[in-house]
């Protein structure tokens, strides 16, 4: 009868502990002592693998993968991490799922920016109803209500971007398009305020992006570079491209 596989254990920490039998890493992985950050080989063999990329075991990651792609968090809690930083689970799935970012390609960066368009628009409208509605009901002047109309609208602009951003990582339309503003290869959170700096460049820049996201080394737009941020996208990777 053949020896079963014995397996070595990496744990966070770097500590290393086995051999154990495929049963018995089911079962640590079942109480919790071998995590998705952890890393496992053959006793035999030097080359370690990430725990979730392990056949016998990634059924039983699977589910802590998502959780951590998507974090449950009561609102006070997104609103407490969120509103100051960008959420900073995308390294954290870059480590575990073999993840790396490509600049986001010019006509992403078009399609989102029309589909966030199109979203401001509809709350633009809808404001507009709104406002009507106010000076209908004699809650508003008629001389007052453009001008109210026009902050308001302003305002609804900033706070889309930042909370957009700031609560769910991407607009409307980044999220259709599948991109999204990160700074730095290794996504280093970063503060609402650089979105509103964003937001505030974009409508002077954004007509310009195609030939300054084409034409510059870092194919990133004026806002972009002023914010120190990037927009891209998540792609898959083999092992053999690393």
């Amino acid at each position: 009868m053949p020896t079963p596989y014995q397996y070595i254990v990496q744990k966070e920490d770097g500590e290393e502990i086995g051999p154990f039998n495929q049963e018995t890493l089911i079962e640590l992985t079942k109480q919790g002592k071998i995590t998705i950050l952890c890393n496992v080989r053959n006793k035999l063999l030097p080359q370690w693998e990430n725990a979730g990329h392990v056949a016998f075991l990634k059924p039983l990651l699977k589910e802590k993968i998502e959780a951590i792609a998507h974090p449950k968090l009561t609102l006070w809690e997104k609103i407490k991490k969120k509103t100051t930083r960008r959420c900073d689970y995308i390294t954290r799935i870059k480590e575990v799922q073999n993840t790396k970012f490509h600049k986001a390609k010019l006509y992403l960066r078009i399609l989102a920016g029309l589909t966030d368009i199109i979203t401001l628009g509809i709350l633009f409208i809808l404001a507009s109803a709104a406002t009507f509605a106010c000076v209908k009901a004699k809650l508003l002047t008629a001389e007052s209500a453009g001008t109210d109309l026009l902050a308001f609208c302003v305002l609804l602009y900033f706070f889309y971007y930042i909370i957009m951003i700031s609560l769910f990582t991407q607009t409307v339309g980044q999220k259709m398009w599948g991109i999204f503003l990160m700074r730095g290869e290794d996504d280093i959170p970063f503060y609402a305020g650089r979105i509103f700096f964003y937001a505030l460049f974009l409508p002077f820049f954004a007509l310009i992006t195609p030939i300054t996201a084409q034409t510059n080394s870092g194919h990133r737009s004026w806002q972009e570079y002023f914010t120190d941020l990037s927009l891209v996208k998540m792609k898959q990777f083999k092992q053999s491209d690393k």
